[in-house]
């Protein structure tokens, strides 16, 4: 194991670290990256980090943002975008990151314990700390076990795979009365490249406006579809939102609902998502912000 530290530069206080790395803790990086920084630089970094997480202000006294809006990160997300999925197994980085350096063999990680940053960059088979991210077909290596007690979820990257999402409210809609299964499709879901264990998280807003349950019976409100444009009862997205009885539904509810990728769904490519309403009486609904991520917690 070879713990080397970046004493100047613009990546100064990076630690090159290996994910094969055993017995190591916190304190191990930190340390080496405090190392290269003198007292009065250390305390200017972690003021920059207490303003950055809003724990502080700037010196700043006041500025003006009358008529800016605050866009939804979505907008500014994309597949091109190079991601890093940190488990507490495993270390997946998307397509995109490969991409972005050139698909090379070999690659080495640096970390900033204080400014929890990581940057990834071509490395080679002689230095001690680069790891091989590709078999020797040239696939991409899915996951590489890091033998550290991270005890982080997957955050989601925050690119909506549903298509044809809209922050805009939809039209109302009115299911006609029937018993049950009566079904409409709102988008199609494309996971792209994905492996068993993969966490994918669902987000949806319903407004729901005066809906009651036919007499006797029990409403019931369910996400479900088909998938490859066959109905498959095995839709990972297939779950039932609301059951009443006679009392009315009104009101704004937001859904998040995450599930894993199982050897059963690895090899299936476009999921259908929809509304199913079971023992629909009277009232309608209408939803927005549908979102599908990959990671188990879900962005804004």
């Amino acid at each position: 194991m070879l713990l080397s530290v970046i004493s100047s530069g613009a990546l100064k206080g990076f630690v090159s670290v290996c994910p094969s790395w055993n017995g190591i803790n916190r304190e191990t990086p930190l340390k080496a990256c405090e190392s290269v920084y003198e007292d009065d630089e250390l305390d200017q970094l972690r003021q920059e980090l207490r303003i950055w997480s809003g724990e502080e202000h700037s010196n700043v006294l006041s500025i003006s943002f009358t008529g800016y809006q605050v866009p939804r990160g979505i907008y500014f997300l994309n597949r091109s975008m190079p991601a890093l999925t940190i488990t507490n197994k495993s270390i997946k980085f998307n397509k995109a990151c490969h991409d972005r350096l050139d698909n090379c063999e070999w690659v080495e990680m640096l970390y900033h314990p204080i400014l929890q940053a990581v940057v990834l960059r071509e490395g080679s088979p002689d230095h001690t700390n680069s790891f091989r991210w590709v078999t020797d077909r040239g696939k991409n290596v899915v996951s590489t076990s890091t033998g550290w007690s991270l005890n982080y979820r997957q955050i989601g990257d925050g690119v909506n795979l549903v298509t044809n999402s809209s922050s805009e409210w939809s039209e109302w809609l009115t299911p006609e009365y029937s018993k049950e299964n009566r079904c409409f499709t709102i988008g199609k879901i494309e996971l792209g490249d994905k492996a068993v264990g993969d966490a994918y998280t669902c987000q949806i807003e319903i407004e729901y406006m005066d809906i009651e349950a036919q007499e006797g019976q029990k409403f019931a409100f369910w996400t479900q579809g088909a998938v490859d444009n066959t109905w498959d009862k095995g839709n990972i997205w297939n779950g039932k939102l609301v059951s009443l009885n006679a009392v009315p539904l009104n009101g704004v509810y937001k859904y998040t609902h995450t599930e894993y990728i199982t050897e059963k769904n690895v090899g299936q490519k476009i999921f259908d998502l929809g509304f199913r309403c079971d023992y629909w009486a009277n009232g309608k609904f209408r939803y927005r912000c549908v979102k599908v991520e990959k990671g188990a917690v879900a962005t804004e």
